[in-house]
């Protein structure tokens, strides 16, 4: 990539979600997804594959992941801080 190029990644539906105090239903976060995809968002942080233990949140992450209209040319990132995050992460690209 040349270096006067910017890649815009929104982190929204993951770092902005897992601070409200209250659960967004699966049904919206993949809404917000989806049509931040639709107007051309080039990468997306989508969701955390986290214990919903800890983030509770979250806890749809494979769901989500599963259910997003995947635009071509859209990067479809998720934050994976530990193994069994990974383990989470990999059953959901191979499903």
């Amino acid at each position: 990539m040349p270096a006067d190029m910017i890649t815009i990644c929104e982190v929204g539906t993951r770092d902005g979600f897992q601070i409200e105090p209250e659960f967004i239903p699966t049904e919206l976060k993949i809404e917000a997804v989806n049509r931040l995809s639709a107007v051309g968002m080039p990468r997306l942080e989508v969701t955390s594959f986290v214990h919903p233990k800890v983030v509770p949140q979250l806890r749809d992450a494979e769901e989500v992941m599963a259910r997003i209209v995947r635009r071509p040319g859209t990067v479809y990132a998720t934050l994976v801080p530990n193994d069994r995050g990974g383990d989470a992460c990999r059953r959901r690209r191979r499903g």
